[in-house]
């Protein structure tokens, strides 16, 4: 197990096991207000099947499409902020979907989620902010099966987990990942 961590930033987090990101999101609170405005993300670690996870690492290492995300407290929603050079990708795998929205010349947003405070998948009594993906027009049988649940570790800066629903029914943790208060969308792009 991984040494007890005093601050946080993306970097210490990657350094961190498994079982210690899961100690500490569940030791965790939930942020105390609902997320406004935009926010930068990064990966911090990912868990999908054996071969696969260490070529998503690899991959991922290497080209990095997604930049965070943009939440509306107002509307209790939000959506994805990605490059521009992974939109035919997308296209590509999911085709039929309608919901990317251009925001400048080197972003766009994508699959829409709502947010909710609730429990985290499978722990009674627990508490984190929800971003449901689970809503008409998101792809139905990828997308939609998603839940992302966060933590606040200080003031403007989160740690974030996806949890997918399985087709076999049971719900699984396959990524970490971090989003920090920023100003614009702009600011996103500049990474």
């Amino acid at each position: 197990m991984s040494a007890p961590l005093t601050a946080f930033s993306p970097a210490q987090l990657r350094a961190q096991d498994w079982a210690a990101l899961n100690d500490l999101f569940r030791a965790t609170p939930p942020p105390s207000q609902p997320l406004d405005g935009f926010y930068a993300g990064q990966f911090v670690g990912l868990r999908l099947a054996p071969g696969v996870t260490q070529l998503a690492e690899w991959v991922a290492a290497r080209w990095m499409p997604w930049l965070g995300k943009r939440f509306s407290a107002g509307q209790g929603s939000g959506d994805n902020t990605l490059r521009r050079d992974s939109y035919w990708i997308a296209r590509a795998v999911w085709p039929l979907y309608r919901g990317y929205h251009d925001v400048e010349p080197r972003v766009y947003r994508a699959f829409t989620f709502r947010t909710s405070y609730g429990e985290r998948a499978g722990e009674p009594g627990s508490r984190v902010f929800r971003l449901d993906y689970d809503v008409p027009g998101n792809p139905r049988l990828t997308v939609r099966r998603i839940v992302d649940e966060l933590v606040q570790l200080e003031a403007g800066f989160y740690l974030g987990r996806m949890v997918v629903h399985w087709w076999w029914g049971q719900h699984g943790v396959t990524a970490y990942f971090t989003l920090k208060a920023v100003a614009q969308h702009g600011d996103l792009a500049r990474r």
